[in-house]
């Protein structure tokens, strides 16, 4: 649900606002006698890691695994072609650690582009949906309601056995292990996104273009949670009832709506919660990752933090508000590294997890769990190639596929009948105009900084270092080529993926996304450059007699001036944080709203740009006629043709009065704020026409129209 715009010319001045489209949502010093990296040759054995690091693993990566001391059903040499058994998840060893106030100005604040495509994505209810009916509960909901409690009931039952015969002072000695190796690293993310998060915190909304949409949701998860809705798969304030539950996936905003159901917590501390943790867990996760292919531990503690530093990631949620892809990045990333190791392992209970968190990245938000699927694959390829070792990875890419397939399909029957039925078309491939020139362009110019654009920065910093990442995984033939595979794939989605652009499903694809999901692999390439150089100078100064700790204090100071920049980009970019705040005269109109119509008026509101879809249902608990999510709504032609009214100033009172009383739309309400919507014609319009619409009332900058009955 990304605004979407058209690229500039080709030169870089900025032209003024014009129509978005609907949806579119310091690492630890360097420490001195680090251990050696392992060799970087795909064939060649890879060196022992320190014993007992819960996110490494002691097994070489090759063809017979040594026996792990932890495992409990150790891999034999030469094992035969039938897959081992699992171990018991209560083993020691199953645990494993991978880890503006708003005002009328606000308009002008972001460089728009030119007009554009349609409403990206958001995510569903954390339940298998059901059809919706016309009915609040229909009998085939009622059969499926109590096979899912019969369900539950046996899955408890199971639950509490193993929590029963859990081992808790394993258990909790594996914790200690944990927080004693990883959990200053946790720390120094923690205050570091602390830091750059802080002015999200402050007083009103949480800013971005789809934040809207990931707020009402989780007010519909928590509505649902807490037995305020007829139809607990139905939302009723969307688009004359929108089935969200099979729209979208569930965790992301679900997470909003259990977290704020369970507790005293409204949805938008909820939402600022939910993020400050997910962009907690990219860090960790990318840390996680780089300790997968042997990179030294605070070479990995510097990697994480300069995937938190990526001005992609401010444009996430600060200007766009992809609430969803921060949300499903860390189990993308996390997953990722866990197919890594299943690889190096050949224990399938660590490709039991990969699936799993591939999975919970795609119920988190469909593109990203798509993206990681399309990056997957030529990575998928590529360690297949190797015959000696095809079959042990064939058989560990089968095992993640079916947990993969398993659980995403719950959801995903639901789903595909659902799109194929909206029909949703962009009006631009990949949601964007993308010039691969212009992009070069401004991928390194630092003036784009909080610009609503695309193309846009990414880092002055972060792009000769990954580039110079990929020449030395490559050249050398390391392991990491895995991450240079899956970055190389992201960065050509981000220019458009020539050809395959305009081929369904890759047209529905929002390429802006594609940039946040380089960013983390960006880090990972530059870290492992930093590790490489590090073994390059620790053998030269066995030629020239210099002292470890020189070269070691030499890399670190050198790594600490790398962050500067980004650090700087960082600390410029928190303002696109800030919350958005309503005007006192908009509170009086919603007021007025609640007092003084039927509660099952439905309303179309302008100049809002979206925040009405969450401020008017959870303010006055009346309907919207559209949302923010036109691409899983059956009425978005009619919508899109009334938002193109205000993007492309051209409104027509007949026309917006025959879709209103189309879609049953009872009151217009006109907020002069964001001049993208042209407020001022719609309110030229409807005061024109008295047969058609009445004033009802108004404040200052405010005014509610009522649609008079034919």
């Amino acid at each position: 649900m990304t605004s979407s715009f058209s690229s500039d010319p080709p030169d870089d001045d900025i032209p003024e606002a014009s129509p978005p489209e609907a949806d579119s949502p310091q690492a630890g010093a360097l420490e001195a006698g680090a251990p050696e990296a392992a060799s970087r040759d795909l064939d060649a054995p890879e060196d022992d890691v320190p014993e007992g690091d819960p996110l490494q693993d002691d097994t070489p990566d090759n063809d017979a695994p040594e026996t792990d001391p932890r495992d409990a059903n150790p891999p034999v040499a030469d094992p035969p072609e039938d897959d081992t058994p699992e171990g018991d998840p209560r083993e020691a060893d199953a645990p494993e650690d991978d880890t503006s106030a708003a005002d009328a100005t606000y308009g002008d604040s972001h460089d728009v582009d030119a007009p554009a495509a349609d409403p990206p994505e958001a995510s569903a209810l954390a339940v298998i949906p059901i059809v919706a009916t016309d009915t609040p509960m229909s009998e085939r909901a009622r059969r499926l309601l109590d096979r899912g409690r019969g369900l539950a009931v046996r899955g408890a039952r199971v639950a509490m056995e193993r929590i029963a015969d859990a081992d808790y002072v394993a258990m909790m000695r594996f914790a200690k292990r944990v927080a004693l190796r990883h959990g200053l690293v946790a720390l120094i993310y923690v205050l570091v996104v602390g830091v750059l998060m802080w002015p999200m915190f402050g007083p009103g909304s949480p800013p971005g273009v789809d934040s809207p949409t990931f707020l009402h949701l989780g007010w519909v998860v928590d509505q649902a949670l807490t037995g305020n809705l007829e139809s607990v798969f139905t939302d009723p304030y969307w688009y004359s009832g929108w089935p969200y539950a099979a729209a979208y996936p569930p965790l992301a905003y679900g997470a909003i709506g259990l977290l704020s159901a369970i507790s005293p917590l409204p949805i938008e501390i909820s939402f600022r919660i939910w993020s400050f943790l997910a962009f907690v867990g990219i860090g960790l996760a990318v840390y996680g990752l780089l300790l997968e292919f042997r990179v030294r531990k605070p070479v990995a503690a510097w990697g994480g933090l300069l995937a938190l530093l990526s001005y992609p990631m401010f444009v996430s949620l600060g200007i766009f508000g992809w609430y969803s892809t921060v949300f499903a990045l860390p189990f993308g990333i996390a997953g990722y590294a866990m197919a890594e190791r299943s690889l190096r392992t050949v224990r399938r209970r660590d490709a039991v997890w990969a699936g799993a968190l591939l999975a919970a990245s795609m119920l988190s938000h469909h593109m990203t769990g798509f993206a990681f699927g399309m990056a997957m694959a030529p990575w998928a390829v590529y360690r297949l190639w190797p015959t000696r070792t095809r079959r042990r990875v064939f058989r560990q890419l089968v095992t993640l596929g079916v947990v993969f397939l398993a659980a995403i399909l719950p959801w995903v029957v639901f789903f595909i009948p659902h799109l194929i039925s909206v029909g949703f078309e962009r009006e631009v491939a990949g949601n964007w105009n993308v010039d691969a020139e212009l992009m070069i362009r401004r991928s390194l110019a630092r003036t784009f900084l909080g610009r609503e654009a695309y193309p846009s920065y990414i880092g002055l910093v972060h792009i000769p270092l990954a580039i110079a990442g990929l020449v030395q995984v490559v050249s050398g033939r390391m392991r990491a080529i895995g991450p240079g595979i899956l970055l190389v794939v992201f960065t050509w989605v981000a220019f458009g993926a020539p050809p395959i652009i305009g081929i369904y499903p890759f047209s529905g694809l929002d390429v802006a996304r594609f940039v946040v999901f380089m960013a983390p692999f960006m880090a990972v390439m530059g870290a492992v450059f930093v590790n490489a150089i590090m073994d390059d100078l620790y053998q030269l100064r066995e030629h020239v007699n210099v002292p470890r700790w020189a070269v070691s204090a030499f890399v670190a100071v050198a790594a600490l001036g790398l962050l500067i920049v980004p650090a700087q980009d960082g600390l410029q970019a928190r303002w696109t944080l800030t919350p958005v705040q309503r005007i006192p005269q908009v509170d009086l109109a919603f007021t007025w709203i609640r007092e003084n119509t039927q509660p099952e008026a439905k309303i179309l509101a302008v100049g809002f740009r979206n925040w009405d879809d969450w401020w008017i249902p959870e303010q006055t608990g009346r309907r919207v006629m559209d949302g923010w999510n036109d691409e899983g709504a059956k009425v978005w032609r009619p919508v899109r043709e009334v938002r193109h009214m205000g993007w492309f100033g051209s409104v027509n009172s007949l026309r917006l009065y025959n879709i209103m009383d189309e879609l049953e739309t009872d009151y217009l309400l006109i907020y002069h704020w964001i001049p993208l919507d042209s407020p001022q014609l719609f309110e030229a319009s409807a005061g024109q026409y008295p047969f058609l619409f009445t004033r009802a009332a108004s404040w200052p900058g405010v005014t509610l129209f009522e649609r008079r009955d034919r």
